[in-house]
Protein backbone atom coordinates (compact mmCIF):
# COMPACT_ATOMS: atom_id res chain seq x y z
CA UNK A 1 0.00 0.00 0.00
CA UNK A 2 1.64 3.40 -0.75
CA UNK A 3 2.26 5.89 1.89
CA UNK A 4 1.63 9.55 2.20
CA UNK A 5 4.89 11.38 1.23
CA UNK A 6 4.80 14.22 3.08
CA UNK A 7 5.74 12.85 6.67
CA UNK A 8 8.34 11.90 7.91
CA UNK A 9 8.74 8.67 10.10
CA UNK A 10 7.40 10.05 13.59
CA UNK A 11 4.76 11.84 11.64
CA UNK A 12 6.26 15.43 11.10
CA UNK A 13 5.33 17.43 8.16
CA UNK A 14 8.12 17.47 5.48
CA UNK A 15 8.10 18.56 1.79
CA UNK A 16 9.64 15.30 0.00
CA UNK A 17 13.23 15.23 -1.80
CA UNK A 18 13.29 14.87 -5.42
CA UNK A 19 16.80 15.60 -5.43
CA UNK A 20 17.65 11.69 -6.92
CA UNK A 21 14.86 12.49 -9.68
CA UNK A 22 15.96 12.55 -13.16
CA UNK A 23 14.55 15.67 -15.43
CA UNK A 24 11.62 14.53 -17.32
CA UNK A 25 8.92 16.35 -19.41
CA UNK A 26 5.98 16.51 -16.95
CA UNK A 27 2.46 16.57 -18.40
CA UNK A 28 -0.66 16.87 -16.25
CA UNK A 29 -4.13 17.67 -17.19
CA UNK A 30 -7.51 19.09 -15.30
CA UNK A 31 -11.08 19.99 -15.36
CA UNK A 32 -13.65 21.13 -13.83
CA UNK A 33 -17.72 22.68 -14.23
CA UNK A 34 -19.74 25.34 -12.61
CA UNK A 35 -23.31 24.45 -13.01
CA UNK A 36 -25.12 27.78 -13.93
CA UNK A 37 -29.26 28.78 -14.46
CA UNK A 38 -30.14 28.71 -17.85
CA UNK A 39 -31.02 32.86 -17.80
CA UNK A 40 -27.00 32.92 -16.43
CA UNK A 41 -25.69 30.93 -19.47
CA UNK A 42 -27.43 33.30 -21.81
CA UNK A 43 -26.54 36.24 -20.27
CA UNK A 44 -23.01 34.71 -20.47
CA UNK A 45 -23.45 33.83 -24.17
CA UNK A 46 -24.51 37.50 -24.85
CA UNK A 47 -21.92 38.79 -23.16
CA UNK A 48 -24.07 40.75 -20.77
CA UNK A 49 -22.24 40.97 -17.57
CA UNK A 50 -20.79 44.20 -16.27
CA UNK A 51 -17.42 42.89 -15.59
CA UNK A 52 -16.66 41.61 -19.20
CA UNK A 53 -15.98 38.50 -20.50
CA UNK A 54 -15.89 35.95 -17.46
CA UNK A 55 -14.46 33.12 -19.69
CA UNK A 56 -11.60 35.22 -21.21
CA UNK A 57 -10.90 36.50 -17.28
CA UNK A 58 -11.78 32.55 -16.18
CA UNK A 59 -8.97 31.23 -18.48
CA UNK A 60 -6.13 34.20 -17.33
CA UNK A 61 -6.85 33.54 -13.98
CA UNK A 62 -6.44 29.88 -14.57
CA UNK A 63 -2.47 30.81 -16.01
CA UNK A 64 -2.12 32.90 -12.92
CA UNK A 65 -3.07 31.13 -10.32
CA UNK A 66 -0.93 28.00 -12.17
CA UNK A 67 2.43 29.71 -12.03
CA UNK A 68 2.22 30.74 -7.91
CA UNK A 69 0.92 26.89 -7.16
CA UNK A 70 3.60 26.68 -4.76
CA UNK A 71 2.36 29.69 -2.91
CA UNK A 72 -0.97 28.23 -2.18
CA UNK A 73 0.00 24.63 -1.28
CA UNK A 74 2.61 24.62 1.46
CA UNK A 75 4.71 21.71 0.75
CA UNK A 76 4.57 22.10 -3.23
CA UNK A 77 7.69 22.30 -4.80
CA UNK A 78 8.27 25.71 -7.33
CA UNK A 79 8.48 24.55 -10.27
CA UNK A 80 9.40 25.90 -13.82
CA UNK A 81 6.87 26.00 -15.77
CA UNK A 82 6.81 25.77 -19.67
CA UNK A 83 3.81 26.03 -20.97
CA UNK A 84 0.10 26.49 -19.45
CA UNK A 85 -3.15 26.10 -21.37
CA UNK A 86 -6.27 27.13 -19.55
CA UNK A 87 -10.25 26.78 -21.53
CA UNK A 88 -13.50 27.96 -20.42
CA UNK A 89 -15.87 26.45 -22.80
CA UNK A 90 -19.94 27.87 -22.39
CA UNK A 91 -22.21 24.28 -22.38
CA UNK A 92 -25.94 24.11 -21.72
CA UNK A 93 -26.06 24.22 -18.49
CA UNK A 94 -22.59 26.18 -17.23
CA UNK A 95 -19.30 26.68 -17.63
CA UNK A 96 -16.39 23.59 -18.25
CA UNK A 97 -12.96 24.44 -17.22
CA UNK A 98 -9.85 22.64 -18.44
CA UNK A 99 -5.96 23.10 -17.90
CA UNK A 100 -3.51 21.44 -19.30
CA UNK A 101 0.36 21.99 -17.36
CA UNK A 102 4.05 21.24 -18.81
CA UNK A 103 7.18 21.23 -17.04
CA UNK A 104 11.10 19.79 -17.61
CA UNK A 105 11.64 18.99 -13.64
CA UNK A 106 11.70 16.49 -11.55
CA UNK A 107 8.25 15.94 -9.71
CA UNK A 108 4.58 16.66 -12.17
CA UNK A 109 2.47 19.30 -11.99
CA UNK A 110 -0.63 17.38 -11.01
CA UNK A 111 -1.29 20.29 -8.37
CA UNK A 112 -0.61 23.21 -10.77
CA UNK A 113 -3.14 21.74 -13.12
CA UNK A 114 -6.19 21.58 -10.43
CA UNK A 115 -4.94 24.74 -9.29
CA UNK A 116 -5.20 26.27 -12.58
CA UNK A 117 -8.67 24.67 -12.82
CA UNK A 118 -9.85 25.74 -9.63
CA UNK A 119 -8.91 29.48 -10.05
CA UNK A 120 -10.61 29.36 -13.41
CA UNK A 121 -14.20 28.46 -11.65
CA UNK A 122 -13.32 30.57 -9.08
CA UNK A 123 -13.19 33.52 -11.08
CA UNK A 124 -16.43 32.83 -13.19
CA UNK A 125 -18.05 32.46 -10.14
CA UNK A 126 -16.71 35.74 -9.04
CA UNK A 127 -17.69 37.24 -12.38
CA UNK A 128 -21.54 36.03 -12.47
CA UNK A 129 -22.31 35.89 -9.19
CA UNK A 130 -24.57 39.17 -9.20
CA UNK A 131 -26.84 37.38 -11.25
CA UNK A 132 -26.96 34.23 -9.06
CA UNK A 133 -24.82 32.95 -6.29
CA UNK A 134 -26.60 29.45 -6.27
CA UNK A 135 -24.29 28.17 -8.83
CA UNK A 136 -22.27 25.16 -8.53
CA UNK A 137 -18.59 24.43 -8.59
CA UNK A 138 -18.34 20.50 -9.34
CA UNK A 139 -16.52 17.54 -10.80
CA UNK A 140 -12.89 18.88 -10.05
CA UNK A 141 -10.55 16.27 -11.27
CA UNK A 142 -7.17 15.60 -12.59
CA UNK A 143 -7.58 13.43 -15.65
CA UNK A 144 -3.95 12.90 -16.81
CA UNK A 145 0.10 13.32 -15.98
CA UNK A 146 2.57 11.74 -17.98
CA UNK A 147 5.90 11.73 -17.39
CA UNK A 148 7.33 9.69 -14.16
CA UNK A 149 4.20 7.90 -13.24
CA UNK A 150 1.93 7.62 -15.84
CA UNK A 151 -1.67 7.88 -15.04
CA UNK A 152 -5.11 8.86 -16.94
CA UNK A 153 -8.76 8.91 -15.49
CA UNK A 154 -10.77 6.33 -16.17
CA UNK A 155 -13.36 8.19 -18.69
CA UNK A 156 -12.32 11.08 -18.78
CA UNK A 157 -13.07 12.19 -22.38
CA UNK A 158 -16.66 14.57 -22.74
CA UNK A 159 -17.62 17.58 -21.81
CA UNK A 160 -18.69 17.30 -17.95
CA UNK A 161 -21.77 19.10 -19.18
CA UNK A 162 -22.69 15.36 -20.09
CA UNK A 163 -22.78 14.12 -16.80
CA UNK A 164 -24.66 17.54 -15.20
CA UNK A 165 -27.31 16.41 -17.71
CA UNK A 166 -28.94 12.97 -17.35
CA UNK A 167 -26.05 10.37 -16.45
CA UNK A 168 -26.93 8.92 -13.90
CA UNK A 169 -30.90 7.90 -15.12
CA UNK A 170 -29.58 5.90 -17.73
CA UNK A 171 -27.25 3.76 -15.30
CA UNK A 172 -30.33 1.72 -15.14
CA UNK A 173 -30.21 0.81 -18.58
CA UNK A 174 -27.91 -2.09 -19.25
CA UNK A 175 -25.83 -2.34 -22.98
CA UNK A 176 -23.99 -5.23 -24.20
CA UNK A 177 -20.91 -4.73 -26.37
CA UNK A 178 -19.46 -7.52 -28.52
CA UNK A 179 -16.53 -6.68 -30.65
CA UNK A 180 -13.39 -8.82 -30.83
CA UNK A 181 -11.28 -5.80 -30.99
CA UNK A 182 -9.66 -4.34 -27.97
CA UNK A 183 -9.18 -1.15 -29.25
CA UNK A 184 -12.54 -0.27 -30.63
CA UNK A 185 -14.72 -2.16 -26.98
CA UNK A 186 -11.97 0.64 -24.99
CA UNK A 187 -13.37 3.73 -27.26
CA UNK A 188 -16.86 2.88 -27.61
CA UNK A 189 -16.85 1.75 -23.84
CA UNK A 190 -15.53 5.35 -22.81
CA UNK A 191 -18.02 6.83 -25.22
CA UNK A 192 -21.17 4.93 -23.68
CA UNK A 193 -20.19 5.20 -20.07
CA UNK A 194 -21.97 8.48 -19.90
CA UNK A 195 -25.32 7.19 -21.26
CA UNK A 196 -25.43 3.57 -19.73
CA UNK A 197 -24.26 0.93 -17.71
CA UNK A 198 -21.90 -1.23 -20.31
CA UNK A 199 -20.72 -4.89 -19.74
CA UNK A 200 -18.79 -6.32 -22.85
CA UNK A 201 -17.72 -9.63 -24.75
CA UNK A 202 -14.95 -10.39 -26.75
CA UNK A 203 -16.82 -12.65 -29.30
CA UNK A 204 -20.10 -14.00 -30.08
CA UNK A 205 -20.38 -17.25 -28.06
CA UNK A 206 -19.28 -15.25 -24.89
CA UNK A 207 -22.03 -12.65 -25.47
CA UNK A 208 -24.29 -15.66 -26.39
CA UNK A 209 -23.48 -16.94 -22.59
CA UNK A 210 -23.83 -13.73 -21.22
CA UNK A 211 -27.21 -12.87 -22.19
CA UNK A 212 -28.61 -16.56 -21.70
CA UNK A 213 -27.28 -15.78 -18.30
CA UNK A 214 -28.28 -12.02 -17.39
CA UNK A 215 -30.12 -10.61 -20.49
CA UNK A 216 -29.38 -6.78 -21.00
CA UNK A 217 -31.47 -4.12 -22.14
CA UNK A 218 -29.82 -3.84 -25.13
CA UNK A 219 -26.97 -5.29 -27.45
CA UNK A 220 -24.50 -3.41 -29.79
CA UNK A 221 -22.39 -5.96 -31.69
CA UNK A 222 -20.06 -6.49 -34.51
CA UNK A 223 -20.76 -8.28 -37.19
CA UNK A 224 -17.48 -10.01 -38.51
CA UNK A 225 -16.28 -12.00 -34.97
CA UNK A 226 -14.27 -15.48 -35.40
CA UNK A 227 -16.80 -18.77 -34.70
CA UNK A 228 -20.52 -17.07 -33.70
CA UNK A 229 -20.54 -13.81 -35.76
CA UNK A 230 -22.86 -11.42 -35.06
CA UNK A 231 -25.57 -12.40 -37.18
CA UNK A 232 -25.36 -16.01 -35.90
CA UNK A 233 -25.79 -14.56 -32.55
CA UNK A 234 -29.21 -12.04 -33.67
CA UNK A 235 -30.16 -15.56 -34.60
CA UNK A 236 -30.05 -17.54 -31.82
CA UNK A 237 -31.23 -15.01 -29.66
CA UNK A 238 -34.04 -14.66 -31.15
CA UNK A 239 -34.77 -17.98 -31.50
CA UNK A 240 -34.97 -17.99 -27.16
CA UNK A 241 -38.44 -16.75 -26.23
CA UNK A 242 -36.76 -14.70 -23.21
CA UNK A 243 -33.96 -12.75 -25.25
CA UNK A 244 -36.20 -12.54 -28.90
CA UNK A 245 -37.34 -9.09 -27.44
CA UNK A 246 -33.99 -7.71 -26.83
CA UNK A 247 -33.50 -4.76 -28.80
CA UNK A 248 -29.78 -5.32 -31.13
CA UNK A 249 -27.77 -2.93 -32.71
CA UNK A 250 -25.42 -4.43 -35.09
CA UNK A 251 -21.76 -2.68 -36.54
CA UNK A 252 -20.79 -3.45 -40.22
CA UNK A 253 -19.34 -2.14 -43.19
CA UNK A 254 -21.99 -0.64 -46.12
CA UNK A 255 -21.80 -3.75 -47.93
CA UNK A 256 -22.54 -6.07 -45.42
CA UNK A 257 -25.38 -4.18 -44.35
CA UNK A 258 -26.24 -3.82 -47.80
CA UNK A 259 -25.98 -7.61 -48.85
CA UNK A 260 -25.83 -9.60 -46.05
CA UNK A 261 -27.76 -7.70 -43.27
CA UNK A 262 -30.66 -5.55 -44.34
CA UNK A 263 -31.75 -8.47 -47.07
CA UNK A 264 -32.11 -10.93 -44.10
CA UNK A 265 -32.49 -9.57 -40.49
CA UNK A 266 -35.60 -8.53 -39.51
CA UNK A 267 -36.34 -6.97 -36.50
CA UNK A 268 -32.85 -5.16 -35.84
CA UNK A 269 -33.24 -1.69 -34.28
CA UNK A 270 -30.34 -0.41 -36.06
CA UNK A 271 -27.12 -0.44 -37.92
CA UNK A 272 -24.15 1.88 -37.44
CA UNK A 273 -21.48 1.75 -40.72
CA UNK A 274 -18.31 1.09 -40.48
CA UNK A 275 -16.23 2.75 -40.11
CA UNK A 276 -17.62 5.05 -37.61
CA UNK A 277 -17.09 8.30 -35.02
CA UNK A 278 -17.52 7.51 -31.55
CA UNK A 279 -19.90 10.42 -31.29
CA UNK A 280 -21.89 9.56 -33.88
CA UNK A 281 -22.03 5.36 -32.68
CA UNK A 282 -23.34 7.21 -29.29
CA UNK A 283 -25.68 9.19 -30.82
CA UNK A 284 -27.53 6.32 -32.15
CA UNK A 285 -27.41 4.33 -29.20
CA UNK A 286 -28.10 6.71 -27.07
CA UNK A 287 -31.84 7.01 -28.94
CA UNK A 288 -32.03 3.28 -27.95
CA UNK A 289 -31.03 4.33 -24.51
CA UNK A 290 -33.49 6.62 -23.99
CA UNK A 291 -36.61 4.86 -25.29
CA UNK A 292 -35.57 2.12 -23.08
CA UNK A 293 -35.50 4.55 -20.18
CA UNK A 294 -38.94 5.66 -20.41
CA UNK A 295 -40.17 2.37 -20.91
CA UNK A 296 -38.84 1.19 -17.65
CA UNK A 297 -40.43 4.77 -16.25
CA UNK A 298 -43.67 3.85 -17.42
CA UNK A 299 -43.38 0.42 -15.84
CA UNK A 300 -42.47 2.08 -12.56
CA UNK A 301 -44.97 4.98 -13.14
CA UNK A 302 -47.77 5.31 -9.90
CA UNK A 303 -50.51 6.03 -12.31
CA UNK A 304 -51.18 4.06 -15.13
CA UNK A 305 -50.01 5.32 -18.47
CA UNK A 306 -48.61 8.65 -16.77
CA UNK A 307 -44.61 8.83 -16.58
CA UNK A 308 -42.83 11.66 -14.20
CA UNK A 309 -39.44 12.87 -14.21
CA UNK A 310 -36.85 15.62 -14.21
CA UNK A 311 -35.26 17.01 -17.28
CA UNK A 312 -31.81 16.96 -15.13
CA UNK A 313 -32.37 12.90 -15.72
CA UNK A 314 -33.47 13.32 -19.38
CA UNK A 315 -33.34 16.07 -21.63
CA UNK A 316 -35.95 17.55 -23.90
CA UNK A 317 -34.14 16.88 -26.46
CA UNK A 318 -33.63 13.52 -25.47
CA UNK A 319 -37.51 12.96 -24.60
CA UNK A 320 -38.77 14.15 -27.60
CA UNK A 321 -36.74 11.64 -29.44
CA UNK A 322 -37.62 9.42 -27.94
CA UNK A 323 -41.47 9.64 -28.21
CA UNK A 324 -40.89 10.13 -31.97
CA UNK A 325 -38.70 6.93 -31.94
CA UNK A 326 -41.75 4.89 -30.34
CA UNK A 327 -44.38 6.63 -32.34
CA UNK A 328 -46.11 7.44 -29.32
CA UNK A 329 -49.49 9.10 -29.06
CA UNK A 330 -49.65 11.65 -25.78
CA UNK A 331 -49.43 14.91 -23.84
CA UNK A 332 -45.86 16.22 -22.64
CA UNK A 333 -46.02 18.94 -19.97
CA UNK A 334 -43.14 20.63 -18.61
CA UNK A 335 -42.63 22.88 -15.97
CA UNK A 336 -39.56 24.79 -15.12
CA UNK A 337 -39.62 28.16 -12.47
CA UNK A 338 -43.29 28.62 -12.14
CA UNK A 339 -43.31 28.48 -16.10
CA UNK A 340 -45.27 25.49 -18.13
CA UNK A 341 -44.88 24.31 -21.23
CA UNK A 342 -47.60 21.30 -22.77
CA UNK A 343 -47.05 19.40 -25.97
CA UNK A 344 -49.44 17.23 -27.87
CA UNK A 345 -48.04 14.45 -29.98
CA UNK A 346 -49.59 12.07 -32.51
CA UNK A 347 -47.83 8.73 -33.70
CA UNK A 348 -44.59 10.44 -32.23
CA UNK A 349 -45.18 13.93 -33.87
CA UNK A 350 -45.81 17.40 -32.22
CA UNK A 351 -48.63 18.91 -33.47
CA UNK A 352 -49.18 21.53 -30.65
CA UNK A 353 -47.14 23.03 -28.34
CA UNK A 354 -47.85 26.53 -25.74
CA UNK A 355 -45.86 28.20 -23.08
CA UNK A 356 -47.95 30.84 -22.07
CA UNK A 357 -48.65 33.38 -24.88
CA UNK A 358 -46.15 31.67 -27.15
CA UNK A 359 -47.17 28.51 -29.49
CA UNK A 360 -46.52 26.02 -32.06
CA UNK A 361 -42.88 26.08 -33.51
CA UNK A 362 -41.66 28.89 -31.15
CA UNK A 363 -42.82 27.41 -27.99
CA UNK A 364 -41.22 23.95 -28.79
CA UNK A 365 -37.62 26.38 -29.72
CA UNK A 366 -38.18 27.72 -26.15
CA UNK A 367 -38.44 24.93 -24.04
CA UNK A 368 -35.85 22.92 -25.73
CA UNK A 369 -33.26 25.39 -24.13
CA UNK A 370 -34.88 24.25 -20.99
CA UNK A 371 -32.28 21.95 -18.86
CA UNK A 372 -33.97 22.27 -15.31
CA UNK A 373 -37.29 21.55 -14.29
CA UNK A 374 -40.11 18.25 -14.05
CA UNK A 375 -41.64 16.09 -17.13
CA UNK A 376 -45.10 14.53 -16.86
CA UNK A 377 -45.73 12.18 -19.70
CA UNK A 378 -50.01 11.10 -20.20
CA UNK A 379 -50.42 8.67 -22.54
CA UNK A 380 -54.34 9.00 -21.52
CA UNK A 381 -54.36 12.66 -22.84
CA UNK A 382 -53.03 12.85 -25.86
CA UNK A 383 -56.66 14.20 -27.43
CA UNK A 384 -57.14 16.88 -25.17
CA UNK A 385 -56.06 19.23 -27.57
CA UNK A 386 -56.90 18.98 -31.04
CA UNK A 387 -55.61 21.86 -32.48
CA UNK A 388 -52.16 22.16 -34.82
CA UNK A 389 -49.91 24.68 -34.17
CA UNK A 390 -46.70 23.45 -35.32
CA UNK A 391 -45.37 23.67 -39.05
CA UNK A 392 -42.62 21.29 -38.95
CA UNK A 393 -42.32 17.56 -37.80
CA UNK A 394 -40.25 16.57 -34.69
CA UNK A 395 -37.45 15.85 -36.11
CA UNK A 396 -37.50 19.00 -37.92
CA UNK A 397 -38.42 21.05 -34.87
CA UNK A 398 -35.38 20.04 -33.40
CA UNK A 399 -33.54 20.52 -35.77
CA UNK A 400 -34.04 23.75 -36.26
CA UNK A 401 -33.99 24.21 -32.34
CA UNK A 402 -30.47 23.42 -32.22
CA UNK A 403 -29.83 25.52 -35.94
CA UNK A 404 -31.43 28.28 -33.70
CA UNK A 405 -28.87 27.54 -30.97
CA UNK A 406 -25.72 27.47 -32.91
CA UNK A 407 -26.68 30.50 -34.57
CA UNK A 408 -26.64 31.99 -31.23
CA UNK A 409 -23.48 30.73 -30.21
CA UNK A 410 -21.60 31.86 -33.65
CA UNK A 411 -22.97 35.32 -33.07
CA UNK A 412 -21.51 35.44 -29.58
CA UNK A 413 -18.36 37.70 -29.91
CA UNK A 414 -15.37 36.05 -28.07
CA UNK A 415 -13.14 39.59 -27.04
CA UNK A 416 -9.45 38.95 -26.33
Amino acid sequence: MAKLSHYGEKGEVQMVDVSEKAVTTRTAAARGFVKMKPRIVSAVRSLKNRKGNPLEVARIAGIAAAKRTAEWIPLCHPLPLTHIDVTARLCQNGVEVRSTVTTAAQTGVEMEALVAVTAAALTVYDMCKALDKGMEITDIVLTEKTGGEEWRLPSAEGCAEARAMSTTAHKTVKLLLADDNPLVRELIVKGLEPVCEVETSTDGADALLKVVDAPPDVILCDYKMPGLDGRQLFEKLRARESTRHIPFLFMASRPDIEERLRPLVDGVEDFITKPFLIKDLVRITKKVVDRLHLEKLQKKASRPGVIQGRLEEMSMIDLMQSLEMGQKSCRLIVRQNGAQCELYFASGQCRDAKIGSVEGDDAVYKVVLWTAGEFEIDFNAASASTRTTTTRNTTGLLMEAMRLMDEANRDTVETP
